[in-house]
């Protein structure tokens, strides 16, 4: 499988786990947030960073063919 599909899985399967952990806030003009914890945060900078590097390895090898 293409690197930067499974990168992007990844990045999908951290953001789904960051809505199970997270807590919906409404606030007094309406407005809702997702509120996660910033060790969960943490845990949506590495899949993020493999989609990053992945991109990055995609975009070069489109430059050098």
């Amino acid at each position: 499988m293409n690197k930067v599909v499974e990168a992007k899985l990844g990045m999908y399967d951290a953001l789904m786990a960051m809505l199970n952990k997270g807590q919906w806030v409404a606030w007094p003009n309406g407005n809702q947030y997702l509120v996660i914890k910033p060790e969960d945060f943490r845990e949506l900078m590495e899949p993020y960073d493999r989609l990053i590097d992945a991109e990055d390895e995609a975009g070069k090898a489109a430059q050098n063919e």
